[in-house]
């Protein structure tokens, strides 16, 4: 072909260029050779199925012995089994693209940030064969292969939405609807678990009503190791919820699920405040007791949580939805504090040591119960300084004498002799009133 000047430059849209055969020693890209790359179109659907143009993207080179078509009225979806136009294999030199939505970080007790986890891999999918469009039995790597688009989810959900399965199998390239359930993006993210980070549960139960395994489906996790039912409710989407486990064999053993922190939806909506989510999950599953007594990896429970955050209605719903109140609240973490501890020592509102107090049967244990340190909930607010909780804690004690004036335990004693003067003799004085 003749070079020719910047200035004599025509435009080639429309025409078939012939890609010269490269000699094989110099088509394997290593350091010395890297792989050329050139700008890609990448194709976008919109809500009628045909193409549209989007941002174009670096992708690399198709093999030499293609022709390539520069005309744009030719771009097409990518199709189950192709290449994707990125890289598939997310590392530190081409990270994964990630929505911008983002749950809030969180403090852990103890145990640093709380909220998404390192990503995992998806669990395990066997061959699916649908039997509502064709007969298709698609390999688990090929399901695996990352097609969806970030423009592609809110069409297809609406597609899905208005019950019109054949247009949303169109948008993303597939063929059957069990391709169209587990097709995921370079994050992971199926099209359900988008429906249930934006509180669609419409789409959620048109597809949990039309796969073979809606179980298996609601296990699958992006790669932040979350389910879609986790997602949920990260972002307070009770309906969403409800569908969920309405639509799964076993709601239970879903609930039960945790991330890579060991972060159960539960945990998730105790540490976001979102009451209504708790609701919908006790009254989804078949015991909520171990539910509400499942611990992270920190050994924190939901009520910890709720209880360190300060969240009173939080606290309420849990109580109300469990059968012993008693059990969930005495429930240690690795430090052997409890829910108590836990609002101790974040200095919240003293209401929320009042609502846990009156929630069980027997405050006074709940009191006296030590931690790994031989510490009560009394010594252990006057160790951290915290006076309001420990001048609660003393009203709310029957035997005074006993928590303030115990002599065998040296760390009480030793917590004690702490105190500064003033408040020696504000707790001196309380012990010394009439009523005492």
């Amino acid at each position: 072909m003749k070079r020719t000047n910047s200035s004599d430059n025509r435009s080639l849209l429309g025409q078939i260029i012939k890609i010269e055969q490269i000699p094989p020693q110099i088509c394997i890209p290593n350091r010395v050779n890297p792989p050329h790359v050139y700008q890609r179109v990448l194709p976008q659907m919109n809500e009628f199925g045909n193409v549209i143009v989007g941002q174009s993207e670096l992708a690399p080179n198709p093999p030499v012995n293609q022709l390539t078509s520069t005309n744009l009225s030719l771009v097409s979806a990518t199709r189950l089994g192709q290449a994707p136009l990125l890289n598939t294999i997310p590392n530190a030199g081409n990270p994964p693209f990630m929505p911008k939505r983002e749950p809030a970080q969180v403090i852990g007790l103890g145990t640093g940030n709380v909220g998404y986890s390192q990503r995992a891999p998806n669990l395990p999918v066997n061959q699916l064969t649908s039997t509502n469009i064709g007969l298709i039995s698609p390999t688990i790597n090929t399901i695996d292969q990352p097609r969806l688009t970030q423009q592609m989810f809110p069409v297809a959900i609406a597609a899905i939405s208005s019950n019109d399965l054949e247009t949303a199998m169109k948008i993303v390239g597939v063929k059957s609807i069990e391709e169209l359930a587990y097709s995921i993006d370079v994050t992971g993210t199926t099209l359900l678990a988008y429906a249930a980070e934006y509180g669609r549960a419409k789409p959620i139960r048109i597809l949990l009503n039309k796969v073979l395994d809606p179980q298996q489906l609601m296990q699958k996790r992006n790669n932040k190791n979350c389910t879609p039912l986790i997602l949920a409710a990260i972002f307070g989407h009770a309906k969403a919820i409800t569908t969920i486990l309405q639509g799964v064999s076993n709601p239970q053993q879903l609930a039960e699920q945790w991330d890579g922190a060991g972060i159960t939806a539960l945990i998730n909506a105790a540490i976001n405040g979102h009451v209504g989510v708790i609701t919908s999950i006790f009254s989804g599953v078949s015991n909520p007791q171990q539910l509400a007594e499942q611990q992270d990896n920190g050994g924190s429970t939901a009520l910890m949580y709720a209880a360190y955050n300060g969240y009173v209605e939080v606290i309420a719903s849990i109580f109300s939805g469990v059968s012993n109140p008693q059990q969930l609240a005495e429930k240690q973490d690795k430090s052997g504090q409890t829910a108590l501890f836990s609002a101790i020592h974040s200095y919240v509102s003293t209401l929320v040591i009042t609502k846990i107090l009156e929630s069980v049967d027997d405050a006074e244990k709940l009191i006296f119960q030590i931690d790994n340190k031989g510490l009560n909930s009394f010594t252990y607010a006057l160790r951290q300084g915290n006076v309001e909780a420990a001048l609660l804690l003393f009203d709310k004690a029957n035997d005074k004498a006993s928590l303030l004036l115990k002599t065998n335990s040296p760390n009480q004693l030793a917590a004690i002799k702490m105190m500064k003067p003033e408040i020696q003799d504000i707790f001196l004085k309380k012990y010394n009133e009439p009523n005492h």
